[in-house]
């Protein structure tokens, strides 16, 4: 309420002189019943108010301390983040092109495209192209994939690496950081030795794993090749970006974690619809050419039969039974 707050002093002197509130003005007071009891509880309260509300010191202003706390750990993170990105975002880009095209094959959205790279008007909802040949097509710009992943900017994988410093934060607050940093780095040097078929570093594999892949190095070269055929080099593209987008193993973990981050969201793609057929009418005028060639068939086998019956029965000539004979003879023929 407007004005200064009153002391209990002057609370008081309402109570006892009504009139003293307003002057000029007379104020009655009930004497008794349930408005007089109401009356005097508020009284009660205001007094109580007035006693100890100046002991209630104003409350601390935790909010802004909060906020800027949180501005400056976001401003860490986007720091971290463009320092990352600009160091190793080149290195992303071909990896992030051959991951749109694995998107759109998984999910269904390249079914019915032939290997041609042209849409079936058939079977427009079976797949009938590899990954490999898919990623072939895209690459020599005869496919049209949608554009999930490639050209991503910092703010584009901000999200991601949100979760993945949380992942991080979470590590390191259970104390297994260190040791999670350094098998996960030479989980990944085997994997690329073994996509690319080379003599894994020995601190990679056992020494006996090593022993064999020396004896076998032509053969695994040629399995390695096999598999990059088999998926127009996708796991090797992205074994060498976890190999070489990062500086120390801390950061290789960080940019492995964000392609599993990219890696779940394709597996958690919904299902594209199948494409409805080209043209209802162009599949109508297919059969119809179908049933056409079938009867211009038939007409044509009625009449050389009629052709070869007139020319049997010219050279029976004028005979009665070389007549009968030759006409005998072209019935067993129609049989």
């Amino acid at each position: 309420w407007p004005g200064a707050r009153p002391s209990p002093r002057r609370y008081s002197q309402v109570a006892a002189n009504p009139s003293a509130s307003a002057p000029g003005r007379q104020r009655v007071l009930p004497s008794s019943g349930p408005v007089a009891v109401l009356h005097t509880h508020m009284l009660a309260l205001l007094q109580l108010f007035a006693t100890y509300a100046p002991r209630c010191g104003p409350r601390p202003a935790l909010r802004p301390r909060s906020c800027a706390s949180l501005a400056a750990e976001a401003g860490a993170l986007d720091a971290e983040l463009l320092a990352y990105w600009s160091a190793h975002g080149a290195a992303w880009q071909a990896p992030l092109r051959k991951l749109d095209v694995r998107a759109a094959w998984s999910c269904g959205e390249l079914d019915g495209v032939l290997p041609s790279g042209r849409a079936s008007r058939v079977a427009g909802g079976e797949r009938l192209l590899t990954l490999a040949r898919a990623l072939e097509l895209f690459e020599s710009d005869e496919l049209q994939v949608r554009r999930r992943f490639r050209s991503m900017t910092a703010e584009d994988m901000a999200p991601r690496w949100s979760r993945v410093v949380d992942d991080r934060a979470a590590l390191q607050a259970s104390g297994r950081w260190e040791e999670v940093v350094v098998e996960s780095d030479a989980a990944r040097r085997f994997a690329r030795a073994r996509l690319e078929g080379s003599v894994e570093e020995a601190d990679a594999s056992p020494a006996l794993s090593r022993a064999v892949v020396t004896v076998l190095s032509p053969a695994l070269k040629a399995a390695a090749r096999q598999r990059d055929k088999a998926d127009g080099g996708l796991e090797l593209s992205l074994a060498r970006l976890m190999s070489d987008a990062g500086v120390d193993p801390a950061e290789r973990w960080l940019t492995a974690k964000l392609l599993a981050e990219i890696d779940a969201e394709i597996d958690s793609l919904p299902a594209a619809r199948p494409a409805p057929p080209s043209s209802t009418f162009a599949a109508g005028e297919a059969e119809r050419d179908v049933g056409q060639a079938a009867s211009m068939g038939a007409f044509g086998v009625a009449a050389a039969l009629a052709v070869l019956l007139l020319q049997m029965l010219a050279r029976s000539g004028g005979g009665g039974g070389g007549a009968q004979s030759g006409l005998e003879a072209t019935l067993d023929l129609m049989r």
